[in-house]
């Protein structure tokens, strides 16, 4: 299910099977099985590298909770409490406004869109298609900045990247 072939390195192949197992399946299979009890759901991919990670030497690897660092405007969390401040451009600074927006519109009304930032796009709730945004920092265009957020849908091979796994999972169990 993950061919080397098909990664730049062994380090990709390995980070995208285990956050497959770990993190993205878990996401498809627990919103879909919210849907199916007529909930609405929305789901994500953020997609946003933190730069100051020390993981980043990955090119296009996003690692899990890459976005603590754009949420809470710079600051990384260490070990027993500590941080390390790195401050954000004004484009990741817009983009930590437009997260915020989507987060606090859910909590406020239960829906990230009704008090989603002008201009970002509207956030599609989960279908059994597993729709879902993706979470990107935009541009900055003559001084005004521009989402980079996006909808889209599952691929065909994730769904039997998930699929797969599940079957191993639910062999395990037996």
């Amino acid at each position: 299910m993950y061919p080397l072939s098909t990664y730049p390195s062994p380090a990709h192949q390995a980070s995208e099977s285990i956050a497959d197992a770990m993190f993205f399946c878990g996401r498809s299979w627990m919103a879909e099985a919210w849907a199916k009890t007529k909930a609405r759901v929305w789901t994500y991919r953020y997609n946003t590298p933190n730069p100051t990670s020390p993981y980043y030497e990955i090119p296009g690897d996003v690692q899990h909770a890459a976005e603590n660092w754009v949420m809470f405007k710079g600051v990384n969390t260490g070990n027993n409490g500590t941080f390390e401040f790195m401050s954000l451009n004004s484009t990741l600074t817009a983009f930590s406004h437009e997260l915020f927006d989507y987060w606090l519109s859910f909590v406020r009304s239960k829906d990230p869109n009704v008090h989603r930032t002008n201009g970002a796009p509207v956030w599609a709730p989960h279908t059994m298609d597993r729709a879902r945004i993706v979470l990107e920092d935009g541009v900055e265009v003559n001084g005004t900045y521009v989402s980079g957020c996006f909808m889209e849908t599952e691929t065909v091979r994730e769904k039997e990247r998930c699929d797969f796994i599940w079957r191993m999972m639910e062999k395990g169990m037996n």
